[in-house]
């Protein structure tokens, strides 16, 4: 699932977060093989993680390496790139009004999100069901 992905995503990107122009490329490339390759191979159960297979599993939390890690190499890159001298025009954009900052604070506690947003809706088509 989602949350397995990020884990292995974060240590396979480390080695690449000093190296943006690389994580570009192979971002690029991920993206492009997942378009672009399929092989009844990789229909096999245990390599389903890969991403590669000819349909897709029975299941709405799946979230392969192939080319789900492109996205995140990607961000490696555009996160250098938005620190760097050519982004400066989008530096005057602050976060000074109250829906930008609870959009921030969202951001910095996705995980408690994510995690907490499956019991509330739960509860609430509970309570919205009972007689």
């Amino acid at each position: 699932g989602i949350l397995h992905f990020i884990a292995v995503a974060s240590l396979l990107a480390l080695p690449l977060v000093a190296r943006p122009r690389l994580a570009l490329g192979l971002g690029v490339a991920l993206i492009l093989l997942g378009m672009h390759v399929s092989h009844p191979f990789f229909d096999q159960p245990w390599i389903h993680w890969l991403g590669l297979m000819t349909h897709k599993p029975t299941t709405d939390d799946y979230v392969p390496i192939v080319p789900w890690l492109g996205v995140v190499l990607i961000g490696i890159a555009a996160g250098h790139w938005l620190q760097g001298p050519q982004a400066q025009a989008l530096r005057r954009y602050t976060i000074d009004h109250a829906p930008a900052r609870l959009l921030a604070a969202a951001g910095r506690h996705g995980l408690i999100i994510y995690l907490l947003h499956q019991p509330i809706l739960f509860g609430s088509v509970a309570l919205a069901a009972a007689p």
